[in-house]
This record gives structure tokens, C-alpha cells and sequence, in this order.
């Protein structure tokens, strides 16, 4: 649904009673599983908006953002409602996950439906560990390394279609999920672009029943299985080798898996075992808010003047804010856990107490006073030398980049060539307003045409007469030497060309078109462009 960009349509904040339908919509869906996690994904006292968007195939779906991070969608054209990876991430039982090799999620992400062949199945049942399920019901993708959800679908068979294809004993085959969402796609992209978690499968369920139950919308519930013997994976992949890397399916086919891609797999099993026991690291949020802290202070103390206040706030961050962030790192508020500038400054007001922020007007705050001698502030401005980006680097790497030079040139027309060819100027010839200027001077010296009464006009012979007729009027026989000048170069044909930017300089043959940029100073220190 979501591989190619979609339209946003309209953009509603939801009341409370549609908070409530919204959630008894989910528990109709997804039953006691959603209930225990309802406050957790729609918090009631959160923003909530409903978000129309028209997709590229035209169709009008649904999308629920909390604090604008979207965390369910409407299936199309099921009408069901699914959660996004954002919301399995935070729930990942919310689902039944059907697990798949890591090799596959390339080809998913690439708009193609999960096959059964793809699917590992760790229990050798009559439903092959999937549990019982019917058409077109929710299920999550995860990989046996990592529990976090790579994408969401609908199911193309039931587990009655399952039953017969293993009792055949071909083995699975077919689709298996309808994908309709899945990490890195334009959905992702429209949240908050968080990077995939590593959650343990343990994290699921309880110690005593090893396994979870979930609620499935079809009917009844059913024993997370395919996920909770996930810690048999390693086992189950010697089994199930042949049919888990015979072909994973595509938008219009089939794509063979080799061996090589199951090793890899268990390469990939083995290395996430050896990695849990290493010490976590902070969450892409926590390190964002760590960076927009010290841009902070860095802009507060380096960067800010006195005669800047009143400062937009949306402009102290853009302008102040940013500069300081490292030529390495990108300083996104939407990426850490305030989401807003406002809750941000909000939270540094509440936690150093240095600055003032006053609605100026409906809607705009400003920075209207700062503490500058406020220890946190001092002691930024004393560290701001090492840690600001240094206008020497900046400078050698503008320096590095190449810069493309015009060069503006006239070649000769074939009418023109017995003016210059004396000169050794072919028509392929380059010249610049002086070698026009002394090619012509020197053919007039030589034919002797200068007038001999008016030394500023040149009778023209036949040569110069053809080559400067104008179609429709008689052709000219004394010029003056501008008017002279002026004709040769207007039947001339004007090239460019570009160098600096590559090893032989690009040539074109046609006038470049000039333009004026008027730049003004508009109001709260805006530039407009005309």
C-alpha cells in the first residue's frame, strides 16, 4: 500500500467520543490482546488525529497518528484496521508474528507479498505451527533473531488451505501475507523514522507458560506458536531448510533463495545470541534529546546576541539551533522525545530556568529574555570554541568542491568562414570577442577596404555582403566599424561552455539566459528572493 509516496487528503484532530469508537473498533478486532495495551498505544488525553490520504492508486484510506507518530491504518480494500510497526514495536503480542529469514525482508520492503515457502514453520504439525486462522486476517512479520515486527499483512489462505497443501505433501506454496506495510516505506517515513528495536522473544511471555495467547479476528484465540518457539530456531532451520530457502515470492513471481542465504541466516541467529549480553545502548530518541540539549546551550552561548531579542522561536531553532549541531549529526526535533520545539523549550525553561518564552501573538512564541549569566550558559560559551564547527573547515571544504565556470564563445557561420579561415579559424573554432575583433580588422587591412575619405567606414565586397545580408532588404555596401562588429558577431554562432565541474568541459551550442535576483528584507529577519 504504502511503496510509493501517497497524498495527505485531511488532517482532523479526534474528539473524545471518537477516541472511544476508534478503540472499541481495535477491541472488536483484536479483542483481549488490545485491551491490555489500549492506554498504551491510544492514550486518551493525547493528540489523536485522523489523517485521509489518498494513495497512488487513488484510493481514500484512514490513517490514527498519536502526537502525529501513525499507529494504525486502514486496510485496503479489507477495511481492516492495522497497526503500524510504530505500534508493534511498543506491543509486539498485539499480532501473531510469522517468522521469515532475514534475506527476505529486502524483497518485502521491496512491495512483494510474503510466500509460504518464506515463511519457517519450528513445529511439524498438521497446521505447521501457524496456528488456526482464516482469510484476510492480521498477522505480523518478525525474523528469528528479533522479535521487533519488519512489517504487517493480511493472510491470503486460511489454515484449512494450510491443512490440505501439507497433507498433499508438496509442502507449503502460494502466497501466504498480503503485505500491506512494512519498515522503510513511505508510511515509516511519514512518522517519526525510528530505527527497527532489538526485542527479545522471551520479553512475550510469561516464564511459566512459555507461550502467549493472542486473539484472532476470525474467531477464537490461538497459541502464539510460530513465535514462542522462536528459541528453537536454530534447530528448526536444519529441518526445514529445503523448504524455507526454495523460493521466496515477489510482485510477479518467484525469487529462488540458495543455500548461501540460509547460512547466512544462522550466521546472522548466532551473532544476535552473542550480542544480548552486551551492555544496551541509548535509544535514538535519548541521544537526540542529549544533542538538542547542547545545541541548546551552545546557541544560547555562542551564538545568540542581545540585540537579536525578540527572536521568533521557530527561527532560534532553525537558525541558531542548527548551526551549532555537528557536520555529522542532523538535529530533527520530530526524532526525539519531545516532538514538539515547544514542549522542548518548555522542558528547558522547567530545567534551567534561563530563558523567557511569551506568545508574542495567536499561535507564535518568542524568545523574548535570556539569563546570560546563568552557569550552564558561561560554561557552554567556554567550550564553544572545541565543540562549534570552525568557519576553517567549512571554508576547506567549500574549497574542495568544484566550482563550474561559463565561458561564453562565437563560432563561424559557414557564410563567415572566408573572413576567418585567413586566420586559421575553422568553423569548430572557439572565439572570444577579441579574436572576432582582430579576424575581422585584419580581413578589411587586407582586402584594403577601409573608405578612403572616412577612415571609420569600410566598403564591403562581395564576401562580407553575402555573409551580412539580412533576408528581404538590399545587401549593405559601406558600414562604420561598430556597425561592422555588430553584424559579423549577430550571423555568429554563440556556444558555452562549462568547465570546473568535470575532466573535459562540456560545450553547448545555444545563448545562456540571463536572470536578476532582487533580494529584500522582509519582517521578523525573513529574506524574500524576486
Amino acid at each position: 500500500m504504502f511503496s510509493k509516496p501517497f497524498r495527505v487528503k485531511s488532517n482532523t484532530m479526534m474528539r473524545n467520543s471518537d477516541k472511544r469508537k476508534l478503540r472499541s473498533r481495535l477491541e472488536g478486532t483484536y479483542g483481549r490482546s488490545f485491551s491490555q495495551v489500549a492506554d498504551e498505544l491510544l492514550p486518551l488525553k493525547s493528540e489523536i488525529t485522523s489523517v485521509a490520504i489518498v494513495l497512488h492508486r487513488g484510493d481514500v484510506t484512514d490513517l490514527f497518528c498519536v502526537d502525529g507518530n501513525p499507529m494504525f491504518f486502514e486496510s485496503q480494500p479489507e477495511q481492516v484496521l492495522l497497526p503500524t510497526v510504530y505500534a508493534l514495536w511498543k506491543c509486539p503480542a498485539l499480532t501473531p508474528a510469522w517468522l521469515t529469514g532475514s534475506f527476505v525482508v529486502a524483497k518485502l520492503q521491496g512491495g512483494a507479498d510474503l510466500m509460504l515457502p518464506g515463511v519457517i514453520c519450528p513445529v511439524r504439525s498438521t497446521d505447521a505451527g501457524l496456528g488456526e486462522f482464516g482469510r484476510f486476517s492480521p498477522r505480523s512479520v518478525a525474523t528469528p533473531e528479533n522479535a521487533a515486527s519488519v512489517g504487517v499483512g493480511m493472510t491470503a489462505i486460511s489454515s484449512s488451505t494450510v491443512a490440505e497443501q501439507l497433507s498433499s505433501g508438496f509442502g507449503l506454496r502460494g502466497k501466504g501475507l498480503l503485505m500491506r506495510h512494512t519498515v522503510l516505506d513511505h508510511l515509516w517515513l511519514y512518522g517519526c523514522k525510528t530505527q527497527r528495536p532489538n526485542i527479545d522473544f522471551s520479553q512475550l511471555f510469561d516464564s511459566d507458560a512459555g507461550a502467549a495467547k493472542v486473539a484472532d479476528p476470525a474467531g477464537g484465540s490461538e497459541e502464539a506458536t510460530a513465535v514462542a518457539c522462536a528459541s528453537d530456531a536454530s534447530e528448526s532451520l536444519d529441518a526445514v531448510t529445503a523448504s524455507t530457502a526454495e523460493s521466496v515470492g515477489d510482485s510477479d513471481g518467484q525469487v529462488s533463495a540458495s543455500a548461501d542465504a540460509v547460512d547466512s541466516l544462522q550466521t546472522s541467529l548466532a551473532a544476535t545470541n552473542i550480542a544480548s549480553d552486551a551492555e544496551e545502548e541509548n535509544s535514538p530518541a535519548e541521544s537526540m534529546d542529549d544533542l538538542l540539549e547542547r545545541c541548546f546551550l551552545l546557541a544560547l552561548g555562542c551564538r545568540l546576541k542581545k540585540a537579536d531579542l525578540p527572536v521568533l522561536t521557530s527561527n532560534f531553532y532553525r537558525t541558531y539551533m542548527q548551526s551549532c549541531s555537528p557536520a555529522d549529526r542532523s538535529l530533527d526535533i520530530k526524532h526525539s522525545s519531545f516532538k514538539k520545539l515547544s514542549r522542548f523549550l518548555a522542558a528547558m525553561t522547567s530545567k534551567f530556568g534561563c530563558i523567557s518564552v511569551k506568545e508574542t501573538s495567536k499561535g507564535v512564541d518568542s524568545l523574548v529574555s535570556v539569563e546570560w549569566t546563568h552557569p550552564a550558559i558561561r560554561e557552554a560559551k567556554a567550550r564553544g570554541a572545541s565543540e562549534l564547527p570552525s568557519a576553517d573547515e567549512g571554508g576547506a571544504s567549500a574549497e574542495s568542491e568544484p566550482v563550474p565556470a561559463f565561458s561564453l564563445f562565437l563560432s563561424p557561420s559557414v557564410d563567415l568562414l572566408p573572413i576567418f579561415t585567413p586566420c586559421g579559424h575553422g568553423k569548430d573554432a572557439l572565439l572570444t570577442d577579441n579574436d572576432v575583433k582582430q579576424a575581422v580588422t585584419r580581413y578589411v587591412r587586407d582586402n584594403e577596404l577601409v573608405s578612403a575619405h572616412d577612415r571609420s567606414s569600410v566598403h564591403l565586397n562581395d564576401a562580407l555582403s553575402r555573409a551580412l545580408r539580412t533576408k528581404g532588404q538590399p545587401a549593405p555596401t559601406v558600414l562604420k566599424w561598430d556597425a561592422l562588429m555588430r553584424g559579423v558577431k549577430g550571423k555568429m554562432l554563440p556556444r558555452h561552455q562549462v568547465s570546473g565541474t568535470r575532466a573535459v568541459p562540456l560545450l553547448r551550442l545555444f545563448v545562456l539566459q540571463k536572470y536578476w535576483l532582487l533580494c529584500l528584507q522582509g519582517t521578523a529577519q525573513s529574506t524574500c528572493v524576486r
